[in-house]
């Protein structure tokens, strides 16, 4: 993944900031910080809920560079939900552009009363479903190719190791077929799963995420294990 769509995906993302009519500062804050992760930035899907927790009540009294070192802290996290879900590179940056605008903006509502990583992941969940909703008319997400797959900044979905070039090879080519059964599975079956499996949301926590009961989370998880099963089974050697 070369810099040039990391930069595509701030400046998208402050463009839509200023066109909303949102506070230009939002916009120069995300993008001082660096906003989406870098090019060769692997991220950590267990976010350090404490430190992003103290960061955002520092920003919430005005103490300078908070909001700057919590962008650094949490992009990784939700560029990897974008990932899973389905999203390439540069919708992955331009979620994590949106997600911490909003971020920002909820700087005076927020209160500690959840874990901040449920918190954040709700909001890049309800991005992530508007965006969807805009574009019904397209067929699917877009996805990475399988060429695509080893780059060093994609964040893993298999194998959390360093391999040697063999393992390696195969350790991709696992993520990508995930990547892929994961992309034909229903959108709500899909979001459940990335957060409870991918980002350890509780039931809870997912169902908040996903405005629904707890029960109907449980039944969406039973569901999305089974398909998700049956996708992978085709790729499984005789």
């Amino acid at each position: 993944m070369s810099a040039e769509p990391a930069d595509r995906g701030r400046g998208a993302g402050a463009r839509r900031a200023a066109a909303a009519g949102q506070p230009r500062e939002a916009a120069q804050h995300v993008q001082a910080a660096g906003g989406a992760p870098g090019p060769r930035r692997r991220a950590d899907p267990a976010l350090a809920d404490d430190a992003a927790q103290a960061l955002m009540l520092a920003f919430q009294r005005g103490e300078p560079g908070a909001f700057e070192e919590l962008v650094r802290l949490v992009s990784p996290s939700v560029f990897a939900l974008g990932y899973r879900y389905g999203l390439d590179a540069a919708a992955a940056e331009d979620l994590v552009q949106e997600t911490l605008l909003r971020v920002y903006r909820a700087r005076r509502r927020y209160r500690p009363e959840a874990r901040f990583s449920a918190w954040l992941l709700r909001i890049a969940t309800n991005v992530i479903i508007s965006a969807a909703r805009q574009r019904k008319r397209r067929p699917t997400v877009k996805l990475q190719g399988a060429g695509a797959v080893s780059n060093e900044g994609d964040p893993p979905l298999a194998d959390e190791r360093t391999p040697g070039p063999p393992e390696r090879l195969q350790a991709d080519e696992r993520a990508a077929k995930v990547r892929e059964a994961l992309a034909e599975l229903p959108a709500s079956q899909r979001t459940a799963l990335v957060l409870n499996r991918f980002h350890g949301l509780s039931y809870d926590e997912v169902a908040q995420a996903l405005g629904l009961g707890v029960p109907a989370v449980k039944s969406l998880l039973f569901r999305a294990r089974h398909n998700l099963k049956r996708r992978l089974e085709r790729f499984m050697e005789p």
